[in-house]
């Protein structure tokens, strides 16, 4: 069952995958699958909410998001030495990116070590160079709100410098 949740959710077949992920869960509520089941069972949300995008109303998009975001939290709170929580971590931050929750998306992927972010995981700091240029005020008031402003714009060069060495010439 978890290998074929697996195969539809990689063939995109997102409900057809939470059906089994749900029906695993219920018959092998103690299996030490169950990790890799909730991860599957998150990716579908977070997935099928991307794939509605186009075609479904913003409520709906932001609902399925906000369940991908309880699925992978669920997942990291019971199981956070998970093989694949970096990734869990990282699927999280992207539901929350696109709740526009930048806050959350920098606190959930300061989580992830700067020595796993590379391979899947070199978008990391990209991500995070987004949220604090996101976060930046259009103006400030006063010098200690521009030094603030001043610091998260290095913070996200930094976090651009360390992401382009990942990328290829193209």
């Amino acid at each position: 069952l978890e290998r074929m949740a697996t195969a539809l959710h990689l063939a995109g077949q997102y409900s057809d995958s939470d059906a089994l992920c749900e029906k695993f869960e219920q018959t092998y509520p103690k299996s030490v699958l169950i990790p890799a089941i909730w991860f599957r069972a998150a990716e579908n949300a977070c997935l099928s909410a991307n794939a509605a995008g186009k075609d479904s109303s913003a409520a709906d998009v932001d609902k399925k998001l906000t369940e991908a975001v309880k699925r992978y939290q669920r997942l990291l709170e019971k199981f956070p030495d998970f093989s694949d929580a970096n990734l869990a971590r990282y699927g999280l931050a992207t539901a929350q990116f696109q709740k526009r929750d930048y806050a959350e998306t920098i606190e959930t992927l300061s989580k992830i070590l700067d020595t796993d972010r590379n391979g899947m995981l070199a978008g990391v700091n990209y991500m995070l160079a987004d949220c604090c240029i996101r976060l930046l005020p259009a103006q400030t008031d006063d010098a200690l709100q521009a030094a603030q402003m001043i610091d998260r714009a290095e913070q996200a060069v930094k976090m651009l410098e360390k992401y382009i060495p990942t990328q290829g010439k193209d």
